[in-house]
């Protein structure tokens, strides 16, 4: 779902394609990512990892960007060439940030072109978690990617991806059971107990 959505955001523009990629590829609050300014981004030695500052001290909090997202925000640094203190995500007004509402529809629409429906930021992230968990990420890693300070919160962050999981499991089986003729639905009922 993140990569099919990077990439309808990606045959746009490239503001686009690094919206999207932070959306899809980081766990950044939306209105912190809005109002997102080019000071706030740190890069690797070798320019592929992106880590993302925002507040000081005890109350900031870091986020890894992952993916193609680094890829994409270099891309848009490079055309735009923006100092510390502008923003990453222009708004319609001069000297303007990105609205959190202009961010929401763009994301919805790439969404929807991307045959996923309606999607919403924290489902982004629940996927992001659960792609990270996927991919054999363990958890104090997947805390830092996700700036989470316990483990806990990535556990009930991942709680509604599994649930749509879920659902969409038992969607395909009653799917099937619809689909057989009459005398086969006790072999079907057995099968949906098994992936529940």
């Amino acid at each position: 779902m993140l990569r099919d959505i990077f990439d309808a955001a990606a045959n746009e523009s490239v503001e686009s394609e690094a919206l999207a990629g932070l959306l899809c590829f980081s766990a950044i609050p939306l209105g912190s990512m809005c109002a997102l300014r080019w000071g706030e981004l740190s890069w690797g030695t070798d320019r592929l990892d992106c880590t993302v500052t925002l507040g000081r001290g005890r109350a900031g909090r870091q986020y890894l960007v992952t993916g193609p997202a680094a890829g994409a925000l270099i891309r848009l640094y490079v055309g735009v060439r923006g100092d510390d203190s502008s923003f990453v995500f222009l708004g319609r007004v001069i000297r303007t940030s990105l609205t959190t509402r202009a961010a929401r529809d763009r994301m919805s629409g790439w969404a929807r072109t991307a045959g996923h429906g309606n999607v919403t930021r924290h489902g982004l992230v629940s996927a992001l978690a659960e792609s990270l968990r996927a991919a054999g990420l363990d958890d104090p890693s997947t805390q830092l990617v996700l700036g989470r300070r316990q483990t806990r919160s990535v556990d009930r962050m991942l709680a509604p991806h599994r649930r749509l999981e879920n659902q969409r499991r038992v969607q395909a089986s009653l799917g099937a059971i619809l689909a057989r003729p009459a005398g086969q639905d006790n072999d079907l009922k057995v099968q949906i107990v098994q992936t529940e």
